[in-house]
């Protein structure tokens, strides 16, 4: 009684923490939603490459880091940076989840903030699958961070700003 209570408020503290996710940054969640879904299969796949890329990658760098003292500083930072991004990653599978269902179902590229809590519902349901479950979960995991990762890094290095213009 006791594990089957503790999933249900595992559950309802993911749905509403990936509704609030989504309703605080709606931009953001609209651009990682059309960013993994509006292209094709083979962009999804890119990115779902690059996020499982990114997971698997930044441990192994931040071992390498704490190898010398100069680079544990920057380890334990990258660390930081990297438990930050798998729980972000977490909740916008859910908007990925609930943006495809919403263009499926009901039509409409538009992503509103319950579309975040019906992914969480459906990604919480289809996780208990045993092995399909978890790798449906894993996938939409790698592209929530892959789309993530590739949003920040056109937002850090913009094409359009020519470096050598800002004085």
């Amino acid at each position: 009684a006791g594990a089957s209570i503790f999933f249900l408020v595992r559950i309802l503290a993911a749905i509403i923490a990936a509704g609030l996710l989504a309703g605080l940054f709606p931009r953001f969640s609209q651009a990682v939603a059309d960013c993994t879904l509006s292209y094709s299969l083979k962009r999804f796949t890119l990115l779902a490459l690059l996020g499982f890329g990114v997971l698997v990658a930044a441990p192994v760098l931040v071992l390498l880091l704490l190898v010398s003292f100069a680079g544990a500083g920057a380890a334990l930072v990258l660390l930081s940076a990297y438990v930050l991004l798998i729980l972000l990653s977490y909740f916008y599978a859910a908007v990925i989840a609930g943006a495809a269902l919403a263009r499926q179902i009901v039509k409409r590229s538009t992503f509103y903030w319950r579309d975040a809590v019906f992914g969480m519902l459906t990604l919480s349901i289809i996780a208990l699958v045993p092995v399909v479950g978890w790798l449906v979960f894993l996938i939409l995991l790698a592209a929530a961070t892959g789309a993530i990762v590739s949003l920040f890094y056109r937002f850090a290095y913009p094409k359009d700003v020519d470096v050598l213009e800002i004085e």
